[in-house]
């Protein structure tokens, strides 16, 4: 009997196996062989008038030439003129009315709070809060068909890189696509960075305005520990964190601080950053989620302060994938090591809550930048496909940064720091030259290339909050 049973077993299963191939081979598109080339690269942010200033200094030789050869001319953009809206429009052709996408946020009827308005979330479930019986689930809200779904369906090879509002994301027959803004951290945040300070008071600790967790730190004895609050505890009644312990070390002589987390530890020297940490949240006794993240030392004296990035979803090991297909995420940190998933890329609200400097900022977001650029050419060259598409937005995060560094009628400007970090922004479109150039270089000849931005830029020296107004004045 247990032997006729086994048979019964294997015979259920090779009967699914033979349903999932037909189904499989009923939907799969042939991918025509790759001919020509079309590459559209977009630059968020970018500002037609500043383009034009600094190619006509000469700063930027790969879009002039592109410009004298082919055509650069400036284009609307939707109202709003903002990030979401616009690159939703880009991809599917649709307004805001058909996309779905007005806004970063949106408020909740019911509590007039605001929440994110590019994806819905339902929570997991659990038996007994113990086990998992249904998984958590995110639904992308922008409407519409984007056209690199469209050539994919067609049986063009298609490879997206860092698209907005693509999460989850969409399965591309034959293709590849990397999630960009849209994609939260492991807190379900647009990216909630941290900062450990023996400077800070009981008063402090918290949560910033602007999307952080400052941390009082008390070293005794050269060691300092505390808590890393992670995601939400899915399985309990009210509303709590689960967190993680983190210790840190200090070597005074050294200039440097030992960080250990999740098994691991690095020495760390002032001024420098770690290497990426996987970090393990305990959820149930049978499940755990994962998470990256990596630490600056500020400073080891007189006070010890230490920023830490926001969680991301561990593309090795992710909540919830980041990539189509899965497997893209895993090549993509075997050859180019690990990096960041968040869809916020750069640090924002750490440098806007004067947590971190603007060298701190500058160095992680050209890293950054500088890594996204060599996956969009080593793709180029070592797989090339017939679309491909990559959205950089370091150029937009710059100049939210530092625009107020080339006005000086802005309230915040600051003649020394203009003379310091003045040319932030052209350095950020001087390296959108260079990647301009080396994807130039990796295209097949023939090839078609766009270059796209979703909105320009202006200094902006003044803000007025209604719904403050209305508190304080109602």
């Amino acid at each position: 009997m247990k032997s006729n049973q086994t048979h019964l077993r294997i015979l259920l299963g090779v009967f699914l196996l033979a349903i999932v191939a037909a189904a499989a081979t009923c939907t799969r598109v042939k991918t025509r062989p790759v001919e020509k080339q079309v590459v559209v690269l977009g630059f968020d942010g970018a500002d037609p008038d500043l383009l034009a200033k600094w190619m006509k200094e000469g700063k930027l030789p790969n879009l002039q030439r592109l410009a004298e050869t082919g055509a650069f001319r400036p284009l609307g953009t939707t109202n709003p003129p903002e990030s979401p809206v616009a690159w939703a429009t880009f991809a599917t052709g649709l307004n805001p009315g058909g996309t779905g996408i007005f806004d970063f946020l949106k408020r909740d009827p019911k509590t007039y709070l605001p929440e994110l308005s590019l994806v819905s979330r339902e929570k997991p479930e659990f038996l007994f809060d113990l086990i998992p019986i249904k998984p958590p689930k995110v639904t992308n809200l922008r409407g519409g068909t984007p056209f690199y779904r469209a050539a994919a369906d067609a049986g063009y090879k298609t490879t997206v890189i860092r698209m907005p509002l693509e999460f989850p994301p969409s399965t591309l027959p034959g293709g590849k696509l990397w999630s960009g803004l849209g994609v939260p951290d492991l807190r379900g945040t647009w990216g909630t960075f941290f900062y450990f300070g023996t400077d800070l008071t009981q008063w402090d600790v918290g949560d910033t305005e602007f999307g952080g967790k400052l941390v009082r730190l008390e070293a005794h004895d050269n060691l300092a520990k505390a808590e890393i609050e992670g995601p939400v505890d899915p399985t309990a009644d009210q509303f709590r964190r689960i967190s993680v312990p983190v210790a840190f070390r200090l070597t005074p002589a050294e200039d440097a601080v030992a960080i250990e987390l999740s098994g691991r530890t690095e020495t760390v020297a002032e001024r420098k950053w770690s290497d990426w940490y996987h970090v393990k949240f305990r959820v149930t006794p049978f499940l755990s989620v994962s998470g990256t993240c990596r630490f600056f030392v500020l400073q080891t004296a007189p006070d010890l302060r230490i920023y830490m990035s926001a969680i991301n979803i561990d593309p090795e090991s992710p909540l919830i994938p980041v990539t189509s297909p899965e497997s893209f995420a895993e090549d993509l940190v075997r050859q180019h090591g690990l990096m960041k998933t968040l869809g916020w890329w750069h640090d924002t609200w750490a440098l806007n809550e004067e947590k971190i400097d603007e060298d701190v900022f500058l160095e992680d977001t050209f890293r950054t930048m500088d890594q996204q650029a060599r996956i969009t050419v080593e793709e180029l060259k070592n797989d090339p496909p017939s679309l491909l598409v990559s959205v950089f937005t370091a150029t937009d995060s710059v100049s939210h940064m530092f625009y107020r560094l080339l006005d000086p009628e802005h309230p915040r400007y600051d003649p020394e720091l203009a003379a310091r970090h003045g040319d932030a922004i052209q350095q950020s479109y001087m390296r959108m030259d260079r990647i301009v150039g080396e994807v130039l270089a990796a295209m097949r000849p023939g090839g078609t290339l766009l270059i796209v931005s979703d909105h320009g830029f202006h200094s902006w020296r003044k803000g007025f909050n209604t719904n403050t107004w209305l508190v304080e004045n109602g």
